[in-house]
């Protein structure tokens, strides 16, 4: 189980519709999944627009982010919050 800390970041990039790239000040850049959702790949329907949303709300803007797990790749896979949950 993890610990419910709360982390500030901007997100500097979005792979997709449900993984961003965020930089917490003197830290290195970090990728996240959201938990909780999947939006599909870019290369399947409708997977440019899940990037596209995702960016307009979220890209280039700070965030609040709690991680849940840590997947079977390794990956972090986190809560992420601006001005509410986004991945709801």
């Amino acid at each position: 189980m993890f610990s419910q800390t709360t982390f500030t970041a901007r997100v500097v990039g979005v792979t997709d519709g449900d993984t961003v790239v965020v930089f917490r000040q003197f830290k290195q850049p970090n990728n996240f999944t959201f938990s909780e959702i999947d939006c599909p790949e870019n290369s399947q329907p409708f997977g440019n627009k899940a990037k596209q949303f995702t960016s307009q709300e979220i890209y280039r803007k700070q965030i609040k982010y709690s991680i849940t797990d840590i997947d079977r790749y390794g990956r972090s896979i986190a809560m992420i919050y601006y001005d509410e949950v986004i991945n709801t």
